[in-house]
């Protein structure tokens, strides 16, 4: 196995690490809705500063092997600073506690469509199933950001609801680059 592959197989396995946090925050919202929002704050300070951590080893990891990714480490460095101003101070961001859960919702989506396109462009067949994650997380992130259903969930609950299922949905796009990975990794090299 050459030293990509090696490496793109290593980044999928912490992945399901990362999605586990994500679904395990996103649960604790839900299930728990009555916790104080600037313990909810600080918690997702900590969630997107713990992905912008990843997303930086991912980009030193494999981003640096495949030219398609390297760029990454932008939205990477974009989330540590993003984590560490919510965790310092999160009562000035209570107030844009659904927005910027929503707009890492949508910067997920796209980052997900891209590796739909990219996946189309190289004929992979599983290019629908990472279109279809890709709109289902663009679209968790507007309804989280535009908040429709306030009369009924509180913003902390939809958006537990939303970072579950997009865990969920991050697991089905995972288990299909583990099974396909010496074509994904042509596909972006």
């Amino acid at each position: 196995m050459d030293r990509a592959a090696k490496n793109f197989n290593n980044l999928l396995n912490i992945s399901f690490l990362m999605i586990a946090l994500d679904v395990i925050v996103g649960g604790l919202f839900v299930f728990y809705t009555g916790i104080a929002t600037k313990i909810a704050m600080v918690i997702i300070g900590c969630l997107i500063l713990v992905h912008g951590i990843f997303a930086l080893i991912d980009y030193f990891y494999v981003g640096m092997l495949f030219n398609f990714l390297k760029y990454k480490y932008i939205p990477a460095i974009a989330l540590i600073l993003l984590g560490i101003i919510i965790i310092i101070n999160p009562v000035a961001t209570i107030s844009l506690f659904g927005i910027g859960v929503g707009i890492w919702m949508f910067v997920i989506g796209l980052e997900n469509l891209a590796y739909a396109i990219r996946l189309w462009n190289n004929k992979e067949d599983i290019f629908s199933l990472v279109l279809f994650i890709a709109v289902c997380s663009l679209l968790m992130g507007i309804l989280t950001i535009i908040n429709p259903f306030s009369r009924f969930m509180l913003i902390t609950k939809l958006a537990g609801i939303f970072v579950v299922a997009n865990g969920l949905l991050d697991i089905v796009k995972i288990l299909l680059f583990k099974k396909r990975a010496k074509n994904i990794i042509k596909a972006f090299k």
